[in-house]
């Protein structure tokens, strides 16, 4: 364990920092929400990361610049320092080796900064490994995540030389870092069975959703009509990359085949991807609306009727179900409380069955009803950021505690 300098009782003032490889100030769950949501509570919080926006390294930049460079602009941003709302963020230059970011001069930053906690992001991370390096000199309690689930932890990827740099990683990280946050009982498996970390030293702390901006339309119906939507449809919403991988288009079909039996439904895949398979995706019951920044979602979850991932996980499963809106999964999901009494599970890749599970929502309105009203209230009790993130600090204040 970190050999502290100060424990949190006896420190003026709690600080933490969020020590990352990269960073939007529109995007991103726990490297965004998170640390804003632990600034209200009080502590003093910075962000340390590169001038690189969200994804913006050797192996994804032809992906960035077709993708998100016409919101968030150039991949690279000027070092500097400023506040973003309670937060203040250091932007630091950095080098990229084969896609991983390290940071240049954060020693010197940390050592200003001086907090009593680093929270950095997944084991195979750059910064991970750099304050793995720094944890005991520079005495700081050092704290990583695990984002990673199944559905995208393929067996193919684990054979691969990029997985087998990963697990270099992790099996000098795991002995350095004093606890992990895997977000469910999944993503804990994985960090426990590849990547090394004793289950002893991790909780599960969900991501979650902000319930101020994400919540329930007013009025639907004015909603609709301000956009040109169809008021009477019944309207299920997907985001995310448009991939096959993500199934999508397993969705399309499923509309299509309730229309063929005469119901008014429709899909709005939001997102953006391969040109050809986007293209597929766009019929008479469905549209597609460009990639978005997630703070702009909430005036489309908050009129539509259903949210649909046909196949992976996705943090936007929890905005939908602020908006009151029922969720339908895949039965190979990692986390399936999203959906208990709150949306339901389909057989995954098969969209007559994703039709019927649709259906059941569009013809029993007591059914749907009552869980549009568990979704927002499982959202407000289990997932929003205040939640999260006071279950982190109780997990934190409990190590340091032990010192």
């Amino acid at each position: 364990m970190t050999l502290l300098r100060k424990s949190i009782g006896e420190m003026s003032e709690k600080t933490i920092v969020f020590f990352l490889d990269w960073h939007s100030d529109q995007m991103g769950y726990s490297d965004n929400f998170l640390p804003h949501t632990i600034a209200k509570l009080g502590w003093n919080v910075h962000i340390v990361t590169s001038t690189r926006e969200v994804f913006y390294n050797r192996r994804n930049r032809k992906w960035y610049k077709e993708n998100l460079k016409k919101f968030l602009g150039n991949g690279k941003k000027k070092t500097s320092t400023y506040k973003s709302g309670g937060v203040t963020v250091h932007r630091l230059r950095s080098i990229d080796i084969f896609g991983f970011i390290f940071l240049l001069g954060f020693t010197r930053i940390i050592q200003r900064i001086n907090p009593q906690v680093i929270q950095s992001g997944e084991y195979w991370t750059g910064p991970t490994f750099q304050a793995s390096i720094k944890r005991k000199s520079l005495g700081f309690l050092l704290t990583s995540e695990c984002h990673v689930h199944n559905s995208v932890f393929s067996k193919g990827k684990r054979k691969s030389g990029f997985f087998s740099l990963k697990r270099g990683f992790a099996s000098f990280v795991a002995r350095q870092v004093d606890f992990c946050f895997p977000i469910s009982n999944e993503s804990s498996f994985i960090a426990a069975e590849y990547f090394f970390y004793p289950k002893s030293k991790m909780k599960v702390v969900p991501l979650g959703t902000d319930i101020e901006l994400f919540k329930p339309a007013q009025d639907k119906l004015a909603g609709r009509l301000n956009l040109g939507w169809n008021p009477d449809a019944f309207i299920c919403v997907y985001t995310g990359k448009l991939i096959e991988a993500k199934g999508p288009h397993i969705l399309v079909e499923a509309v299509n085949l309730l229309n063929v039996k005469g119901y008014n439904v429709q899909a709005v895949i939001i997102g953006d991807g391969d040109g050809d398979y986007t293209k597929s995706l766009i019929t008479p019951c469905s549209a597609v609306i460009p990639f978005m920044p997630a703070k702009r979602l909430n005036t489309f979850y908050s009129i539509c009727d259903l949210g649909v991932w046909p196949k992976q996980e996705s943090t936007s499963q929890l905005d939908a179900l602020a908006c009151g809106l029922p969720v339908i999964i895949s039965d190979r999901h990692g986390d399936i409380a999203r959906s208990e009494r709150s949306g339901s599970t389909y057989i995954e890749g098969d969209s007559a069955d994703l039709a019927n599970e649709i259906e059941i929502f569009l013809v029993n309105k007591n059914r749907y009803r009552e869980h549009a009203i568990a979704a927002r209230s499982k959202a407000e009790t289990f997932y929003s950021w205040e939640v999260v993130a006071r279950q982190y600090l109780e997990e934190i204040e409990r190590i340091i505690g032990k010192e």
